[in-house]
């Protein structure tokens, strides 16, 4: 039997400035979890609970884990983007405590992400829909076997009539675990409309989201993987895009923006649009900052509208204040 693994303590440091710090710091959490036989967090809400970020910019993110590989886990936490630096906790008694900041960070939890409200609860149904899928390819290769063996005996009707009804019922179980695996985009509507009021009103601009065909259905783990560029790229707009409320009066545009984000099925993808009547987009911007960090792979003039936009996307890509940056879709105009 393999001994029990130490428990350790450490401090994470989230790069100054970074933004969506509990995003940031339940991402790691993730990271790690596969790498540990106990996993938790200080504060513990980091995924639902917006509140937390002062205290994350702060103090950290306290990480208590036990795991066979703690070097590894160590290492996995320095390797996360956003992070800064960690350091090991000798004294526990000496991490601060975390108090909610009142009435108005519990009405942002509510809203927020009705998804699997923390990192435990997005793996938890994770792991519950792949043993589902285990289960179900058990059952199919049994099924399979007994198919042939009712192959092997045409004669035997009563076989072949147990056999059509496991048919049937391996038929309707694996739908079943089809749409275990599936929810509505809109279930992200709270977390994405927070996100817009928070960063509104840190960089002084009035904006309103539309989601358009939220009602499309999509597998979780295709959900997971869209909300942080979503949340990214809206950043991006209200930060570059979006002008000052006095600015759009006297440019004859309604003091409040629009964002629409919009989904489209293109056969087999989900193509994901968003739009504001904000300025318009400068990809060349966009890419002169790419130039001067040496991230082009090959020479500027090579690169489309279309990918210089997507630099954008890069983890840890953050474009310079001067010149004007918006989202990375054409803006429609009011």
């Amino acid at each position: 039997m393999r001994p029990a693994s130490k428990e350790l303590t450490v401090q994470v440091m989230l790069k100054p400035n970074c933004g969506l710090e509990n995003t940031r710091a339940s991402l790691v959490m993730r990271r790690i979890l596969p790498l540990c036989d106990n996993l938790s967090c200080h504060p513990r809400t980091v995924k639902s609970d917006r509140s937390t970020i002062a205290f994350l910019r702060d103090h950290g993110l306290f990480i208590r884990f036990s795991s066979p590989t703690p070097e590894q886990v160590l290492l996995t936490i320095k390797r996360s983007f956003f992070v800064d630096h960690c350091s090991l906790v000798e004294d526990p008694d000496t991490i601060p405590s975390y108090e909610k900041a009142g009435i108005e960070a519990d009405a942002m939890e509510d809203s927020a992400f009705a998804l699997p409200s923390t990192f435990a609860d997005e793996n938890g149904l994770d792991r519950r829909g792949d043993e589902l899928t285990n289960l179900l390819a058990r059952f199919e290769e049994v099924h399979r076997k007994l198919r042939t063996h009712a192959e092997g005996q045409p004669q035997d009707r009563a076989l072949s009539s147990i056999v059509f009804s496991h048919t049937q019922v391996v038929d309707e179980l694996r739908t079943a675990v089809a749409r275990s695996r599936i929810e509505p985009f809109d279930r992200m509507a709270p977390s994405l409309r927070t996100l817009i009021a928070d960063y509104s009103g840190r960089f002084g601009v009035l904006a309103d989201l539309d989601i358009v065909d939220g009602h499309m259905a999509l597998d979780r783990s295709v959900l997971a993987s869209m909300e942080e560029i979503i949340k990214r790229v809206l950043r991006f707009c209200l930060r570059d895009g979006i002008e000052q409320p006095e600015h759009r009066v006297a440019a004859g545009k309604p003091a409040r923006a629009l964002l629409r984000l919009r989904l489209e099925s293109d056969g087999s993808e989900v193509v994901c649009r968003i739009e504001h009547d904000g300025k318009p987009f400068d990809s060349r911007g966009i890419a002169r900052q790419a130039v001067k960090r040496g991230l082009l792979t090959r020479p500027l003039e090579t690169y489309t509208e279309e990918e210089m936009g997507a630099l954008l996307l890069l983890p840890g890509f953050v474009a310079a204040a001067e010149g004007p940056v918006s989202s990375l879709f054409p803006s429609s105009t009011r």
